[in-house]
């Protein structure tokens, strides 16, 4: 049998376009076929695939006894928390007359989000934080970065703009003209339209994060296959990141061609590096050189890479579900980048 790593065989299960050199059935039919699958299943957890791993086992009539009931369990009670939050969402909305729109969904996966970020207008926020907290939503954590709820249903983030870096991407009219109806597990919610989607994620993978998940990478392969990637070039230029826009594609591109043509093993979440970071930004026409602190840039990379480094061990387990401890990094966290210039919601 040739390599077993645990990325080639996660790639071979969850995605058709992939003919790397994993043989699916060769794993199947091994003696170690739990113990395989079982890694497998951590690193699809990791990269937000588990609810996807699992359904593509079941419909390749693959054996799943291997996972503990606990974890099936915990994936159809995600899938519920996030059908009946989306329905909370619309419900206030068509009550209160609210105009919204669900961002960064990845809504060509099959998945269980771990929350939901609802866009909405600035001069609706105070109003909506007010409806949520009325229907026994609990604000954590509210700043010009992030503005967090918590109660009855799962995590909610609310955005009023989309600024990384002190820099604006996408405008609120670009995106309210951009909405439309869209559907991830059997429930409808209004979304944006592929071309909106690309381009808000590309930012945010780079600057928000500083990393993407297989998950965000094969969502984000899904939608360039049905876009006008010049249209949406153009839309970036016009808006002052043109040359990062082409310079994220390259990336992304470049990974694309090691993984599916080189057959080489990219490990996920795959993180960007500093240098790429720090290039990007100062290729951003708006950015402002003169408010540049590196002290904050620092942190915030440092930050990042502690939690990509510590994800998925026994440690972070237990500090993800110490709760004084999760809200204590999660606010060092948006105060960082509040500092560095990230603003997702305020009035």
């Amino acid at each position: 049998m040739k390599s077993l790593d645990p990325m080639k065989i996660l790639f071979a299960i969850v995605d058709p376009d992939y003919q790397g050199d994993i043989s699916v059935d060769e794993v199947i039919n091994s003696n170690q076929k739990d113990q395989i699958l079982k890694r497998t299943l951590k690193l699809a957890e990791r990269n937000g695939l588990r609810y996807y791993f699992i359904q593509k086992l079941n419909e390749r009539g693959i054996d799943i006894s291997f996972i503990k009931q606990e974890e099936l369990a915990d994936e159809m009670q995600r899938s519920i928390d996030f059908k009946e939050t989306v329905t909370f969402i619309n419900s206030i909305a068509n009550e209160h007359k609210l105009e919204y729109f669900i961002i960064k969904l990845f809504s060509t996966i099959p998945h269980t989000p771990n929350d939901v970020d609802l866009f909405i207008q600035k001069e609706e926020r105070q109003r909506l934080i007010t409806i949520l907290e009325d229907n026994g939503m609990v604000c954590l954590h509210s700043s010009p970065a992030e503005t967090k709820f918590k109660g009855r249903y799962m995590k909610i983030d609310l955005y009023t703009e989309i600024c990384y870096v002190g820099v604006d991407f996408i405008d609120e009219s670009f995106l309210r003209k951009s909405a439309v109806k869209n559907n991830l597990l059997g429930v409808e919610y209004y979304g944006l339209n592929k071309e909106a989607d690309f381009l808000l994620l590309l930012p945010h993978a780079l600057f928000g994060h500083r990393r993407i998940t297989l998950l965000d990478f094969l969502h984000l392969k899904n939608l360039k296959k049905s876009i006008d990637v010049n249209e949406c070039r153009d839309y970036a230029y016009e808006n002052g990141w043109g040359k990062v826009f082409d310079l994220i594609l390259n990336q992304l591109d470049s990974l694309y061609q090691d993984i599916y043509v080189k057959d080489n093993i990219i490990y996920f979440p795959y993180i960007f590096d500093r240098d790429f970071t720090l290039k990007c930004m100062f290729q951003l026409d708006d950015f402002d050189k003169n408010k540049f602190n590196p002290f904050f840039f620092n942190i915030s990379f440092y930050l990042e890479e502690i939690e990509y480094r510590l994800e998925g061990t026994t440690l972070y387990n237990i500090l993800k579900f110490f709760t004084p401890t999760r809200n204590l990094f999660n606010s060092i966290c948006a105060f960082v980048k509040n500092k560095r210039g990230d603003r997702k919601s305020i009035d």
